[in-house]
C-alpha cells in the first residue's frame, strides 16, 4: 500500500522528506514529489502549495499518478478551542469548509459539507502520538483560503483599542519565512505583508492609527527593508549569528569558551564515550573538556562538532556527556593541558554548528546554561563577570 502525505507548505513536510530512505524525486505540474519509505511503509510526499484547488490537484497526483490508498494531510494551524494548546495534535475527524458559499454550490451540483476522516487512520494518529508522548485530540477541522476570524480580529483589535486608559502605541506582525529564500517562501512573505497592510488600513478607516507600525524582523531588514514601515526590528542578526548575518557585515559578538582538563594516550582500536561510537583507528591523544550538553553544548553534536584552537580544529569524538566531552588531539600535539578552546564564535561559527544540529543558531546559544558563566569584554578588556546559577 502506497500512502500519500502532503502539507500547503514546506516547513510541514520538509522533516518528512529528510527521514524517507531510498528515496527519488519527481517533479510532476510544478510539485516536486518525494517517494521513499517511511518506518517501513511506501510512502509518497509533497507539498501542495496553499488553498483548496491545489490540495484537490496534488491529492488527484498522488491517486492517479502514484498509486495512493491513503492521504494524510499534514499542517500547522492555530485552533478555536481552548482545550488545544500549544504543541498539540489534532486528528481531523472532520473536515469542513470555512469559507465556501454553499448557496450557490448545492444548486449545480452535490456538495458535502463536511468530509470525515478514515477511522482507521484516526486511531493510528491517536496512538502514535501516544506512543511519542505528544498530546492528540481528535476533532473537527475547519479548512479554507483565508485565516478563520479576520472580521472578528479586527473588531477585537478595535475593541481593545477602544478600553479606558489604554493607549495603543504601536501595531506589528511577525513574518515566519522572511529569512528563506525559496520563491514560495518569499510570496508567502508578501502575502504576509499584504494582510498586516489591509489590517492597519481597516482599522484606520474605523479611526484607530498608531504612532509606530512595524514589521521588520532579522530576515525582512535584510531581504526587504520596504517592509519596514516606522521601524526595523532585528533579533538575531543582532548578536551577529543567524546565516544572514554576514550580508550586513556583522560578526558574532559571543563566544564559548573551555579549556583543556587533561590528555590521555589510548591505542587503536579503543572506544570512547558512552555507546561506544567512536573507535580509535590509531594511536590517539585524546583531551577531555569540561563541558556537555548539561552546560549547552548539545549532544546531536557527537562527533560532528569539532572545536578551535590556535593550531586548528580538533573533532569532537564520541558521544558528548552531561558533563564533558571528548576531542581529537593526536595531530595537535601543541595543545597541551589548560589550553583555551573555541566550541563556538568567530573562528568556530555557531551557524555551523547549528546546520549540523538541525537547528537554528539562536536554539545554541539560548541552550547555553546557567552553570557557564558569563563574562563582558569591551574593547577587548572584562567589564563584568556573573554566573547565574546562584543558591
Amino acid at each position: 500500500m502506497v500512502i500519500g502525505i502532503m502539507g500547503a507548505m514546506p516547513a510541514e513536510v520538509d522533516l518528512l522528506c529528510q527521514k524517507l530512505s531510498g528515496v527519488t524525486q519527481e517533479e510532476y505540474a510544478g510539485v516536486a514529489y518525494h517517494r521513499g519509505a517511511l518506518v517501513g511503509k511506501q510512502v509518497v510526499v509533497c507539498c501542495a502549495g496553499m488553498g483548496k484547488a491545489n490540495a484537490a490537484a496534488t491529492v488527484q497526483v498522488l491517486c492517479g499518478r502514484y498509486g495512493a490508498e491513503k492521504i494524510i494531510f499534514s499542517g500547522i494551524a492555530g485552533n478555536m478551542s481552548a482545550a488545544i494548546g500549544i504543541g498539540d495534535v489534532c486528528v481531523g475527524k472532520l473536515v469542513v469548509y470555512h469559507d465556501a458559499d454553499t448557496d450557490c454550490i448545492v444548486q449545480s451540483a452535490p456538495f458535502l459539507e463536511e468530509f470525515p476522516g478514515d477511522p482507521a487512520l484516526v486511531q493510528c494518529a491517536l496512538a502514535a502520538c501516544a506512543a511519542c508522548g505528544v498530546r492528540a485530540i481528535a476533532g473537527k477541522i475547519a479548512t479554507g483560503d483565508r485565516f478563520v476570524g479576520d472580521s472578528a480580529t479586527k473588531a477585537a483589535i478595535a475593541a481593545a483599542c477602544a478600553l479606558p486608559g489604554l493607549e495603543a502605541e504601536g501595531i506589528f506582525t511577525h513574518f515566519a519565512v522572511s529569512d528563506e529564500s525559496k520563491e514560495e517562501s518569499r510570496s508567502y512573505t508578501a502575502l504576509q505583508h499584504q494582510r498586516f497592510d489591509a489590517m492597519v488600513a481597516a482599522l484606520a478607516e474605523r479611526g484607530i492609527t498608531f504612532p509606530i507600525c512595524h514589521c521588520a524582523n532579522s530576515g525582512a531588514t535584510v531581504s526587504y527593508p520596504q517592509f519596514a514601515h516606522d521601524m526595523f526590528r532585528p533579533g538575531i542578526i543582532t548578536y551577529g549569528i543567524g546565516d544572514q548575518a554576514g550580508e550586513l557585515g556583522l560578526r558574532p559578538v559571543m563566544t564559548l569558551k573551555t579549556t583543556v582538563g587533561c590528555i590521555k594516550d589510548f591505542a587503536p582500536d579503543t572506544t570512547i564515550s558512552y555507546g561506544r561510537t567512536f573507535r580509535t583507528s590509531r594511536p590517539s591523544r585524546v583531551g577531555v573538556l569540561p563541558i556537555g550538553y548539561a552546560d549547552g553544548l548539545h549532544r546531536s553534536l557527537s562527533n560532528q562538532w569539532r572545536v578551535w584552537t590556535p593550531y586548528g580544529t580538533a573533532p569532537i569524538v564520541g558521544r558528548i556527556c552531561m558533563d564533558m566531552c571528548m576531542i581529537d588531539l593526536t595531530d595537535l600535539p601543541q595543545v597541551g593541558e589548560g589550553d583555551e578552546v573555541e566550541v563556538y564564535g568567530v573562528h568556530n561559527s555557531v551557524n555551523d554548528a547549528a546546520h549540523l544540529a538541525g537547528t537554528i543558531s539562536y536554539e545554541l546559544t539560548c541552550a547555553v546554561s546557567k552553570r557557564v558563566p558569563r563574562i563582558y569584554l569591551r574593547d577587548g578588556r572584562e567589564t563584568y563577570r556573573e554566573l547565574l546559577l546562584r543558591g
